[in-house]
């Protein structure tokens, strides 16, 4: 599912909109042909030398009627058409491309994208790919030969190479779903190519022959494959192409005495979806049930939600002071509602700060702080027509914790009533207690739940509000299931379980504990019992006095007269168990040690009395002395009558250097020279390592 991924959506309108017009080719290879608008780079003419080196538009049942289009462009090899602009390669082999309006049949001042010159002597064809965001050329060298190479849209940087024809292909065309054909010199045959590799299928013969520059093009509104065909310059014109057989039909000379053309492009119709019940709930991990608008500056993500479930999310989550939108565009053919679920979440309360927006056709329908971290339903009627919905995110300078977003999810566009089958169906469980939630605009709600050894469901109609509790439930597996009454039938289900009564935990045993001692480390190599029915998850030496209180780490000493040391460990308990209030706690069998205890949701806390060390060179040393010899000591040192004894030895900061249990003697070898304190059995005396 954290799916966080932008997915641009402008080309599944078009790939949306071919679908049945695709079917309708894959079975016939042609439809009858419309009047579509065409342009196209007059690369050369025949008899009307104004429009050499300039585009052009014609319609497909007239084409003989040609119109010049307004701009100032350079000599063009090829050219194409992507979503507003005319993309084109110079005779330089400079990618470029410009705006394009259609109403005023204008092409605006180009820019130069990047220079994609290598050793192809032409760049003949060139057509878009809108299932993968690229351009692809068809390039030839000076032999013919031809060449597939693409460029990515997304961040059109580098030229890649596809591959090399095993034909001399003269012409490029692809389709609203990613497939392409080109005709041959050879024989003038139609083939199908691959766009991964380059390899080509032969169609069919197109009965025409082939040379100089040329082109062909999908209407994209239809399916229907055209061509501005050029074999000589008595032979030429422009036909509409079968993509099963090949077989090309004359529609007529392009202008009076026509034309060579390269470039030839249309502009599709924009598509707009049918209202339907279908629910957009981006479990596909991506915008692909429905061609949003993603196009604005800062476009929505995919995000999972902690449920798991996917949904739509504003893009501007950690950019202060930025705004996030997302579209929809729906027709009605009768009136209707949009129902969706949103959560908002940032600083603020009412309009305040962080905002959550959402509008129809730009009248701003609702504006909430963004405050929230629950799932709410909006439902809004629409009447009959084409509308714009749009969601929103303004985000302020602020930063909250847990994240600022708008996000969406379960949205649909639907005629009739508003009703729908409950959403985002989740079940809270506090022991025996179930709290029901749901998001859904219905007016009442029928609930029914049952065992799952069960036959027989415990059903509870009426139900007014989006949230239902079911009290002292019996151990064992649900199901639970709930629909509107408005839709009856549809159920929305989920399981759960209610866990047996967990075991009270009265005692804690903690073993291996060692009181702090001048100049050791603190030691944390505390244990339990592994079948305890708890765990520990802390461990940790303190130590406080009027300056406040600081964590002793395993590297440091008990070395600090001035203040108070105490152990505390956090402890947490298995599944199935659960502390009781104020459980008897022991260390190493002895309840002395320990000072006091609190829960921590379901963990407890263990905290022991207070010790204080005492740095042993400042004692005097006991009347009653230890028996030590030599002193001083060179690399051995022994004592008498404390076999088994716990020595500890420490240097004149109060730094304890050995610690051991005492057999025969001593080893001082590793130490320095120095004046040393033996402390063992309560006594402690100095001598002198030399």
């Amino acid at each position: 599912m954290l799916k966080e991924n932008v997915v641009a959506s402008s080309d599944m309108k078009k790939s949306l909109h071919l679908f049945l017009t695709t079917l309708l080719i894959a079975f016939f290879g042609v439809v009858q042909a419309q009047n579509t608008q065409w342009y196209g780079y007059a690369y050369g003419s025949f008899g009307n030398d104004s429009w050499t080196n300039k585009f052009i538009s014609f319609d497909t049942q007239t084409p003989n009627s040609v119109q010049t289009v307004s701009g100032s462009l350079p000599q063009i090899h090829a050219a194409t058409y992507v979503d507003g602009y005319v993309w084109f390669v110079t005779s330089t082999r400079n990618l470029c491309k410009a705006p394009f309006n259609e109403e005023t049949q204008t092409i605006g001042n180009y820019e130069t994208v990047m220079q994609v010159l290598d050793q192809y002597r032409l760049f003949v064809d060139m057509a878009y790919n809108p299932m993968d965001g690229k351009l692809y050329f068809l390039c030839q060298d000076s032999q013919y030969n031809a060449s597939l190479k693409c460029v990515s849209l997304a961040a059109p940087s580098q030229v890649e190479s596809v591959g090399d024809f095993s034909v001399r292909l003269w012409t490029l065309a692809i389709n609203g779903q990613g497939q392409a054909y080109g005709v041959a010199y050879e024989g003038g045959g139609l083939y199908q190519i691959n766009l991964t590799n380059a390899t080509t299928t032969l169609v069919g013969p197109t009965g025409k022959d082939v040379w100089y520059n040329q082109s062909m093009a999908f209407d994209l509104d239809n399916g229907t494959l055209y061509w501005a065909q050029l074999s000589t310059s008595n032979d030429h014109g422009f036909y509409q192409v079968n993509t099963q057989t090949g077989d090309a039909t004359a529609l007529g000379e392009i202008g009076v005495n026509g034309a060579q053309l390269t470039g030839l492009f249309m502009i599709p119709e924009p598509f707009v979806p049918q209202a339907s019940s279908e629910v957009i709930d981006f479990e596909t991990g991506d915008f692909s049930q429905f061609p949003f608008d993603n196009s604005f500056d800062i476009p929505w993500q995919i995000f999972e939600e902690g449920s798991g479930n996917l949904c739509m999310r504003s893009g501007n989550r950690e950019q202060h002071s930025t705004t996030s939108s997302i579209e929809a565009t729906c027709n009605f053919p009768e009136s209707g509602f949009i129902y969706f679920d949103g959560k908002c979440r940032g600083e603020g309360t009412g309009t305040l700060h962080d905002k959550c927006r959402f509008y129809i056709d730009e009248t701003l329908q609702f504006e909430y702080g963004a405050n929230g971290s629950v799932w709410n339903s909006y439902t809004f009627e629409v009447t009959a027509g084409t509308h714009v919905f749009k969601w929103e995110y303004a985000k302020d300078a602020n930063v909250n914790p847990e994240g600022d977003y708008f996000a969406v999810d379960n949205i649909m566009f639907a005629t009739g009533s508003p009703c729908m089958a409950p959403t985002n169906l989740t079940v809270a469980m506090n022991l025996t207690d179930a709290t029901i939630s749901w998001n859904g605009n219905a007016a009442s709600y029928t609930l029914r739940f049952k065992l799952v050894s069960d036959s027989e469901w415990i059903t509870v109609p009426g139900i007014t509000e989006n949230i239902y509790y079911l009290l002292d439930l019996a151990y064992g597996e649900y199901v639970l299931e709930i629909q509107s009454d408005c839709d009856e039938g549809n159920w929305t289900s989920v399981t759960f379980e209610v866990e047996p009564e967990p075991t009270v935990i009265n005692e804690i045993f903690i073993l291996g504990f060692t009181a702090p001692v001048w100049g050791m480390h603190p030691d944390c190599e505390l244990e339990v019992d592994p079948d305890a029915p708890y765990t520990m998850a802390e461990i940790e030496w303190h130590r406080y006095n009027d300056n406040g209180d600081v964590v002793v780490e395993q590297d440091d000493y008990f070395n600090l007269e001035d203040v108070a040391y105490y152990l505390y460990v956090l402890l947490s308990p298995k599944d199935g168990f659960v502390f009781d209030e104020h459980p008897m706690v022991y260390f190493d069998g002895d309840n002395s040690v320990f000072d006091l205890g609190s829960p921590s949701y379901h963990d407890y806390r263990v905290y022991t009395i207070e010790y204080r060390v005492t740095n042993p060179t400042g004692i005097a040393e006991q009347t009653e002395r230890l028996a030590l010899w030599p002193n001083p000591a060179s690399n051995t040192l022994h004592l008498e009558g404390v076999e088994g004894e716990m020595v500890r030895l420490f240097d004149n900061t109060g730094r304890m250097v050995i610690e051991q249990r005492y057999e025969s003697q001593l080893d001082l070898s590793n130490l320095v020279p120095g004046i040393y304190a033996v402390n063992v059995a309560g006594r402690t005396m100095k001598f002198a390592k030399k």
